[in-house]
């Protein structure tokens, strides 16, 4: 099976290539740092598709929880992504794409909410599942803070994370988004960034994911 190892940066990427090429394994792994954004995101796992035809796509990062009730370090593995700041701000007031009086008056729909197929692992039960928010933006205003803790109070907030689905959805392809909470959404002064935990317990959870891979 040839399986794509994304992360955005090479330091989100770093233990797991090594982790997947230090010994003889079963599989194919390719790793590939697909950049800051959708956009660099969803172009070059796009590229990396048309010329590699993976059979799975992991994609491992860090990520801001909205709730601080998630542990710095705590790893989960996404089963929903959102595009969640696609619309229109406006005195304090943001409305979403599909609500936005032009969008509902002509009937334009566009996809904003991505759920690809996501591979049956057993080891997957050792992790917590919940939903992803993607940006262009970190948001650390008082307005956002306050707007995602209302509408997505569960929700872990990256910047690739509904570009990889929507590629996955959009070409049929398994993926698995494992994310690990580096910092908290919120006024900067709170958000507690630690990367190094985060990078720790990221990597140990690939671990066991590429262990039943190889089994």
């Amino acid at each position: 099976m040839k399986i794509a190892i994304v992360a955005a940066t090479e330091l989100e990427l770093d233990l797991c290539r090594d982790y997947v090429h230090n010994q003889t394994r079963k599989n194919v792994y390719e790793p590939i740092v697909s950049g800051i954004g959708m956009a660099e995101t969803v172009f070059n796992l796009t590229k990396y598709y048309i010329e590699s035809k993976p059979d799975l796509i992991i994609q491992i990062g860090f990520c801001g929880s909205v709730s601080h009730e998630r542990k710095i370090g705590e790893v989960f593995y996404i089963s929903e992504e959102q595009i969640f700041d696609l619309g229109k701000l406006e005195n304090n007031k943001f409305t979403p794409l599909q609500e936005m009086v032009f969008f509902v008056k002509n009937k334009i729909v566009q996809d904003t909410i991505f759920r690809p197929k996501i591979p049956s692992l057993s080891s997957l039960k050792t992790l917590k599942k919940t939903i992803g928010i993607t940006s262009n933006s970190a948001h650390a205003d008082s307005f956002f803070v306050k707007y995602l803790n209302e509408n997505f109070p569960s929700a872990l907030e990256s910047m690739e994370g509904a570009a990889l689905f929507m590629v996955c959805q959009n070409l049929n392809i398994e993926c698995l988004q494992l994310r690990a909470v580096s910092n908290y959404v919120d006024l900067p002064e709170k958000q507690n960034w630690n990367i190094k935990i985060a990078q720790k317990n990221l990597f140990e959870s690939f671990k066991i994911i590429i262990d039943e891979l190889e089994n």
